[in-house]
């Protein structure tokens, strides 16, 4: 565009001179004519060509009466603020205002003493900057001690976003200078850490796409008693340096010293005279284009209705798509791909805190915690803090440096994204996991500890990293991450599963295994000493909560998690939730694509671990084939870490009783296809009893309706038994001899109370039973846990153990 102007400048330059010359040899009429004709052809092109130029402009940066959200993702190298109009005697335009075209960052920041026509400016700039700027880069720092606040009026729609520092315009001394003390620490911490290696915030976000520094915009309206003294030194800071860093400054008031004295004070004045004055940027025109006489042209605000209907727009893609501040990409080097040694302890980048510097998670190392807890809230973002905290570890360390087992324990699936496709790192995905599945799970997570302190003795090693440097062979670390694992400890085993934690958490750290455990709350925890497994885990990372659960999961004086506002912040704490130990931090956002893109590139490289997948919910289908001995039958899969198979051995003359109705016709079925090429009778009534010498021995006898023929029921009364009922408990007596079992269906268990077939078997199967457990379960144990859960009962050892059935 300007280049245009330009070449319509000189033009009228050219075709004045030429006029001029004309006039002083004799004024030839029909030469003026002609240059007059091709002035206006060429003048018409070039006007043209300029209408489209501007319309291109305004397709990017509409007039404030038409303006939009544009969601851009970078930051513009230019902005359009102020018009211009050409006021040349030459051409007569029908439209001849020039959008003036300002290079962005501003190269200094603002100053005036005049209320109303800055008001006008901040309010025009703050809507530019609002629609083209990416909205997770932009903070508003909004100070009126002038007028407490009025001067922001048109803004009020969008205050209580987050990117309003504070969500509320700031009026006492006591905030102002609180939010000026963290505005100065953020430019030390960027001048001294980002901007160590380049010249400006520019020159950073140019070469850092992906990890830009953000805009800071620090508007103040008075500067008056409310500003004292330690909030001046950081204004004069922030005046003097802010621009280099993304921090625009926009002061207006008086300048105006009391007390001569006041060298803070003073120096601020000072440095406030050399920002651009605000009335003389509004009336700036191009420069150099003296036959176009330009002259500055107000833009009109919105109106009231396109405003709030602006601002709205912010309002929804700041709450929708905008919630958390970026991108998990922004935390992962290429060039660092696998590339990463876990002997040492693990470190990822993992958040950025207030002052855009990079956290980073440690575990493992000799100068680091060993074992995280993780709380927060349902809709706090949990669930996106373990996924950029898995996606981040397993981009940097190969899967034969770092072994995962990812275990869910709450109602969702937030794991199974990692099963497909698999990610290479995880040698278990488990969800819908059950209480028995992570009871065994500890137990060989307990084993795989003994094995390597066998492996490091016979090494002649005390430790993991010792191993490692001794051997040079590849042992991964293991990182355990349960989510909700307080489940695990709200079972009647609570005591057992608290000592296999604290076992893990005080031994394992020298077998380079680190447990990373998850959870909403941990009140109502009375079965076991939470605080014995608390004083192994000195990393703690808290989401927002409440005030106890503040306590609980950082310290008993730390509330700083009661205190947040939600997603993207946290609170981490990597010593043990001492206070003075905080770091506030952003968290990226993990989305479900950025997720897929990574395993994808993961699963690309051919390398993985012993992946295993265990779905709580899933069905489990019976195969096609049994290779069992004569007298073992299989019924399922148990619910442990193994998952082995579910097998019942019936020699002697063993029974069994399977207590279940809706999965009856299944569980007949699983029975008929073991007992395929066996000896076995299904038997519908008492008639088959009637001659025990045509049963063959090592047989088995299936009775699918036992609670429907009343004859079948034991008494333990013996008078008035019929013959039928008298031949079945005879059988029942000479079975074990002739090695016969018998399986038996029951639908309704009740049945079973007072019936001495009860005393026959030794083998129950309960699938959903309901309070019909109590006559199956003789322990003394709350039988109501049991009620709807599917499992095997072994009455002479008191064992119960659960499992899932096949299914056909």
């Amino acid at each position: 565009m300007l280049n245009i102007l330009v070449k319509i400048n000189a033009l009228i330059q050219h075709y004045e001179f030429n006029k001029e010359l004309i006039n002083s040899e004799g004024a030839d009429t029909k030469r003026l004519k002609n240059i007059k004709k091709r002035f206006d052809e060429q003048a018409k092109q070039l006007f043209d060509d300029l209408s489209k130029a501007i319309k291109k402009e305004r397709g990017k940066q509409e007039h404030f009466s038409n303006i939009t959200l544009r969601k851009n993702g970078i930051f513009e190298k230019y902005i359009l603020l102020g018009q211009n109009t050409i006021n040349c005697k030459e051409i007569e335009l029908s439209d001849n205002k020039i959008p003036v075209r300002h290079n962005f960052l501003f190269p200094k920041g603002f100053f005036s003493s005049d209320f109303e026509i800055s008001e006008y400016f901040t309010t025009l700039l703050l809507l530019r900057l609002l629609s083209i700027t990416p909205l997770n880069k932009l903070q508003l720092i909004l100070i009126d001690t002038n007028s407490l606040g009025k001067r922001f009026r048109r803004l009020r729609l969008i205050l209580n976003n987050d990117f309003v520092y504070n969500q509320r315009i700031l009026t006492y001394s006591k905030e102002i200078t609180q939010a000026l003390r963290e505005l100065a620490d953020y430019m030390e911490s960027v001048l001294q850490n980002q901007l160590a290696n380049y010249e400006s915030w520019e020159e950073f976000n140019e070469f850092n796409p992906k990890t830009l520094l953000p805009l800071k915009v620090l508007v103040i309206f008075g500067f008056d008693d409310e500003f004292n003294n330690e909030s001046t030194l950081y204004l004069n800071r922030i005046v003097k340096f802010g621009i280099e860093c993304g921090i625009l400054p926009i002061v207006i008031g008086r300048c105006e010293i009391e007390d001569e004295r006041d060298k803070n004070k003073r120096e601020l004045i000072n440095q406030l005279k050399e920002l651009s004055d605000i009335k003389m940027f509004l009336d700036s025109t191009y420069d150099d284009l003296e036959s176009l006489h330009l002259a500055p042209h107000r833009e009109k605000l919105p109106s009231e209705r396109d405003l709030n209907k602006f601002l709205e727009s912010i309002n929804s893609f700041y709450r929708e798509d905008s919630q958390i501040k970026y991108d998990i990409s922004d935390l992962l080097n290429e060039n660092e791909f696998w590339n990463k040694k876990s002997i040492n302890g693990v470190k990822i980048p993992i958040a950025k805190d207030m002052n855009e510097k990079v956290i980073y998670f440690e575990i493992g190392a000799i100068d680091s915690e060993h074992h995280t807890l993780i709380g927060g809230r349902s809709g706090s973002g949990k669930s996106n803090l373990l996924h950029v905290m898995i996606i981040s570890l397993c981009f940097y360390y190969p899967p034969n440096e770092l072994e995962l087992f990812l275990l869910d324990y709450k109602e969702g699936v937030e794991f199974n994204i990692y099963t497909n496709p698999m990610l290479n790192h995880a040698s278990l995905v488990a969800t819908h996991s059950d209480i028995q599945y992570g009871v065994s799970f500890l137990e060989y997570i307990i084993e795989v500890k003994n094995k390597r302190a066998d492996l490091f003795k016979k090494a002649g090693v005390k430790d993991f990293k010792e191993y490692r440097e001794k051997t040079r062979e590849n042992l991964a670390r293991m990182l355990i991450i349960i989510d909700e694992f307080q489940v695990l400890l709200s079972d009647k085993k609570a005591m057992y599963i608290q000592k296999l934690f604290v076992e893990i958490l005080r031994k394992g750290r020298s077998y380079g295994m680190h447990l990373i455990l998850s959870t909403q709350s941990l009140r109502g925890m009375q079965q076991v000493d939470i605080n014995e497994m608390k004083g192994q885990i000195g990393n703690r990372m808290a989401l927002v909560m409440g005030l106890e659960d503040s306590h609980n999961i950082l310290n008993s004086n730390n509330d700083a998690a009661a205190n947040l506002k939600g997603k993207p912040y946290g609170v981490f704490n990597f010593c043990a939730g001492v206070k003075e130990e905080n770091i506030l931090v952003r968290i990226p956002f993990a989305s479900e694509s950025a997720l897929k893109q990574q395993l994808e590139k993961m699963v690309a490289k051919n390398q993985k671990n012993n992946n295993k997948v265990y779905d709580g919910d899933k069905e489990i289908y019976m195969p096609q084939t049994f290779n069992n001995q004569p007298h073992i039958l299989t019924f399922g899969v148990i619910n442990n870490y193994a998952e082995d198979n579910l097998e019942i051995n019936l020699n002697r003359g063993r029974h069994i009783a399977i207590c279940t109705r809706e999965k009856k016709n299944d569980m007949l079925r699983v029975v008929a296809k073991n007992l395929k090429d066996r000896n076995a009778y299904f038997v519908k009534n008492l008639e088959f009893f009637k001659d025990l010498d045509n049963i063959q021995n090592n047989s088995f006898v299936v009775i699918e309706k036992y609670d429907d023929i009343k004859d079948f029921i034991l008494s333990a009364y013996e008078c008035n038994v019929n013959e039928n009922t008298r031949n079945f408990k005879a059988f029942m007596e000479q079975s074990e001899s002739k090695n016969i079992s018998i399986i038996l269906f029951i639908e309704k268990v009740q049945v079973l109370n007072g019936n001495k077939i009860y005393d026959f078997i030794d083998h129950f199967i309960a699938l959903n039973a309901g309070a019909g457990v109590k006559h199956i379960l003789n322990l003394s144990i709350a039988l109501d846990a049991w009620y709807h859960k599917e499992f095997y009962y072994n009455k002479c050892y008191g064992d119960i153990v659960e499992f899932k059935p096949f299914r056909c």
